[in-house]
């Protein structure tokens, strides 16, 4: 059931979006509670196929009898279930202290950026009216901001390296916003998501550089590295 208001909750549930299923035994326990007790709720962002996936590891946890505490409370109250905390219906909830678990691979700082650029595009005028195109600037602005803050951490020592070593990181995450904005961009055209870009990376190194998933153990010679993976890129 998708939420409507937080009248019957009693719980808030963020679980991760990419494996809907993978939750601790109290919380799966906490899930089949309220769905045989018809008060699963469902924020109304979380997908049909995140909710399907869910429901059938509900199902497959019930069956089993394993889950602790099986026995149904007397009175459950509602659970609403989102995948964001920034979630309004989480936020309504949560103003009126309603406690909150949240499985910890939500907490996962490359979650949290893909989850923040999807919120940015959802309710953003700007960030809707973008494109690859019109993003091309801000990229070639941010790369060149890069480069003077690697520039700069090179050419900095002592007491001053930290700071430019923040610069640097700061300079970096701008750079990701770029790949991440793009990606989004491009998820909702349906055709990848940052997922996947960062699956073509790890796909281009098996390629090119197959030492690093072989198992080897010592260092690679730079000769033998240049050789690979230059092998590997006439092979695509």
């Amino acid at each position: 059931m998708t939420a409507t208001n937080t009248d019957t909750i009693t719980q808030i549930l963020v679980i991760d979006s990419r494996w809907p299923g993978w939750l601790a035994p109290h919380e799966m326990t906490m899930v089949v509670h309220a769905h045989r007790a018809e008060v699963l709720y469902f924020a109304a962002a979380v997908s049909a196929d995140v909710q399907g996936d869910l429901l059938a590891a509900v199902t497959k946890a019930a069956d089993s009898g394993l889950l602790p505490g099986h026995t149904e409370p007397a009175a459950p109250g509602g659970l609403l279930v989102a995948t964001t905390i920034s979630d309004p219906e989480v936020h309504a909830a949560l103003s009126l202290n309603i406690p909150m678990a949240i499985v910890p691979s939500v907490c996962d700082a490359t979650a949290q950026a893909v989850a923040t650029m999807q919120r940015a595009l959802d309710i953003g005028e700007w960030e809707r009216k973008q494109t690859h195109e019109s993003l091309i600037p801000h990229l070639i602005e941010e790369t060149a901001e890069l480069v003077d803050a690697i520039n700069t951490f090179s050419q900095t020592e002592g007491a001053d390296r930290q700071q430019a070593a923040e610069e640097l990181r700061a300079e970096l995450g701008d750079v990701l916003l770029q790949v991440l904005f793009h990606a989004e961009i491009a998820s909702r055209r349906g055709d990848f998501d940052f997922s996947d870009v960062a699956g073509s990376f790890v796909e281009k190194l098996r390629a090119r550089s197959p030492y690093l998933f072989d198992g080897t153990a010592s260092i690679v010679p730079a000769k033998e590295q240049e050789r690979l993976w230059y092998l590997g890129k006439a092979k695509k």
